[in-house]
């Protein structure tokens, strides 16, 4: 962030979103989740959620 008027808010933001993912204890804190057989997931570089492009996804 370049802005130096919001670095307060993003370094809250960012506390508030780690202490919620340890209190729920989500798999996303500790890295990427693990993707299941059969799940339908874009890969990081397709633009469009519903790209109808299977190399869009993983």
């Amino acid at each position: 962030m370049e802005e130096p008027e919001y670095q307060e808010v993003l370094l809250d933001m960012r506390r508030r979103l780690a202490n919620y993912q340890e209190k729920t204890d989500d798999p996303v804190g500790n890295g990427l989740a693990k993707v299941k057989p059969g799940w339908k997931v874009n890969r990081k570089e397709c633009l469009k959620a519903s790209s109808r492009n299977p190399e869009d996804y993983v």
